[in-house]
């Protein structure tokens, strides 16, 4: 009676697992399961958290190495842009926090067409934030004379000097925050990522998104260091498209 007992439990927590799964479509991801991570695509996983009984699924990203095969630029260049970045960070959290990723010419076919660049050099962005860990790339782009003529993911970060948290919202508050700001449950996990938001915002956030439906969903744009949502919109799939 007892084995008996043992062999529904196994089999009732199989089919629970079946049927998150199935819940989970119609917006199916592709997905590898490894130590219990997730790996979607483009060098994203995830993992799953209960946050207030809603179902998460916390994205972060790993190291993605440039496959540009650009050659390499002179070490001065590497040397301006490193000077640049540390002046904007402070050098103890550069040290701790980037790790050069390439530093390359860029082609002349591939230049912008707005800014005087010939260079790029990228280093990996290790944030850290409570339990939570995810890369970012940061960009500077030099002219030929090594002045610095556009940046990406740097701007914003003067405040964190010498600091060693400098981003205090976790992924755990954002949801809160989300709730809290009427975020409705939808028909499957909330999608909660940390990224540098270009544009008019500027600066680094957290992304926290419902699906309405297969096609509908709604995204929260929420602040990196206090409980505040900056914007929210909503995303329509068009056909032939994917999330």
């Amino acid at each position: 009676m007892r084995i008996i007992q043992i062999l529904f439990v196994f089999l009732l927590f199989g089919y629970l697992l079946i049927s998150c799964e199935r819940d989970m479509s119609p917006l199916e991801i592709e997905s590898t399961r490894s130590a219990g991570l997730r790996s979607p695509k483009n060098g994203q996983y995830y993992t799953e958290k209960l946050i207030e009984g809603q179902v998460c699924r916390i994205y972060y990203s790993d190291k993605i190495p440039s496959a540009t095969g650009w050659p390499d630029a002179p070490d001065s260049i590497k040397l301006k842009a490193k000077n640049y970045l540390i002046n904007q960070t402070g050098e103890l959290f550069f040290d701790s926090n980037f790790q050069l990723r390439s530093t390359e010419i860029i082609p002349v076919e591939a230049r912008s067409q707005i800014y005087d660049e010939c260079y790029v050099v990228s280093w990996y962005f290790n944030i850290r934030i409570s339990d939570y860990s995810t890369y970012q790339t940061v960009a500077c782009y030099l002219d030929s004379a090594g002045n610095i003529v556009r940046q990406e993911g740097i701007t914003g970060l003067a405040f964190i000097k010498d600091t060693k948290t400098p981003f205090t919202v976790t992924d755990t508050i954002a949801v809160e925050t989300a709730m809290q700001f009427g975020l409705d449950p939808g028909i499957s996990y909330w999608s909660v990522s940390f990224y540098y938001y270009h544009g008019n915002v500027q600066k680094y956030v957290w992304n926290v998104a419902n699906y309405i439906d297969g096609y509908t969903r709604n995204y929260l744009i929420i602040d990196s260091n206090k409980p505040e949502v900056l914007k929210s919109d909503i995303w329509i799939l068009v056909d032939g498209d994917g999330w």
